[in-house]
């Protein structure tokens, strides 16, 4: 099976084929079109050389070696182990052929030998070959409208909220239950805030914890693979490594937000420290206008953890 994808500025394109290996890379390679993201080519391929750790060099093999070299390809099968096997012996030919961009991608490579070998004659066949490959999360282009906070009239907003209140007096006194109130109250700041608080449309994405790092993002990656080995063979091994990786991820996030932390606190002096303490004290219970910092954008108060880290932490330091 032979599979490229073609990006333009539009749309994104997805070819799957099949044929000789040869003549489906050399479509692709020779045509050198900027828009080729990627190329994989799966299949049998009878083609046996020791740069992907089989024991000896076929005429086949020699062949895709020099051809893979030339168009700057690359061969997945870096495990060494045999993908057919029979009474006369084992081999590499069950292949996985990528573009250099795609090396990064693959991240694992497994070769099934406890299944049943029904193809071909007894005793030979071949061996299931998985590979898992991870794509790069992109972030969407779409724009988002999102609430103006610097831009607010918080007098404005008070008023327009005690209006909001006085139209629903009628349910407040109708009720004495403590979650019907709350309700109540809720959607006449959702309202308020629909009505006082300006919006404008932004592609920008801000991460929950603005001492998120590189190392991070790759340590979240290896905590999800090892989930998902989990999850497909929940062996006392693969257990393990769930938690060790659990426990590596964690440590890097409170070590990040520690630094993070730090170098804010070191980093005030007489100046910046008065307009520390100024923004901090928007948050107060004492002031009123320190719930604007603590509404989303759709005017409901902020009840997760991660949206107040979001929140606070940007307009304090």
């Amino acid at each position: 099976m032979y599979l490229s994808v073609d990006h333009t500025s539009d749309q994104i394109l997805v070819r799957i084929s099949s044929g000789y290996w040869k003549t489906l890379l050399e479509h692709s390679v020779s045509s050198k079109k900027k828009t080729l993201k990627g190329i994989l080519l799966l299949g049998d391929l009878n083609a046996r050389h020791s740069s992907w750790r089989d024991t000896v060099d076929n005429q086949q093999g020699i062949n895709l070696f020099n051809y893979i070299n030339a168009a700057d390809l690359w061969v997945a099968n870096v495990s060494g182990k045999p993908t057919f096997a029979s009474t006369n012996g084992s081999s590499v030919i069950d292949l996985c052929v990528t573009s250099r961009n795609m090396k990064e991608m693959m991240q694992t490579e497994e070769i099934d030998t406890e299944v049943e070998l029904f193809s071909g004659a007894p005793n030979r066949g071949h061996y299931p070959v998985i590979f898992q490959l991870y794509m790069p999360r992109v972030a969407s282009k779409t724009k988002v409208l999102r609430p103006c906070w610097n831009e607010v009239d918080w007098t404005q907003w008070r008023s327009v909220l005690e209006t909001e209140v006085h139209l629903r007096r009628e349910s407040i006194n109708g009720t004495k239950d403590a979650t019907d109130l709350l309700d109540i109250l809720t959607d006449a700041i959702k309202e308020a805030g629909e009505k006082s608080v300006p919006k404008k449309y932004s592609t920008r994405t801000i991460h929950c914890k603005p001492y998120w790092n590189e190392e991070l993002t790759k340590l979240s990656k290896n905590l999800r693979q090892a989930r998902e080995k989990f999850k497909k063979n929940s062996s006392p091994w693969n257990r393990g490594k769930v938690e060790d990786s659990l426990n590596v991820f964690k440590q890097n996030l409170i070590e990040a937000e520690s630094k993070y932390m730090k170098e804010k606190v070191e980093g005030l002096n007489s100046t910046n420290g008065t307009i520390f303490w100024g923004r901090y004290q928007k948050f107060s219970e004492k002031k009123q206008d320190g719930i604007g910092c603590f509404l989303s954008k759709s005017g409901t108060i902020r009840q997760n953890n991660s949206e107040k880290v979001r929140t606070t932490l940007p307009r304090i330091f």
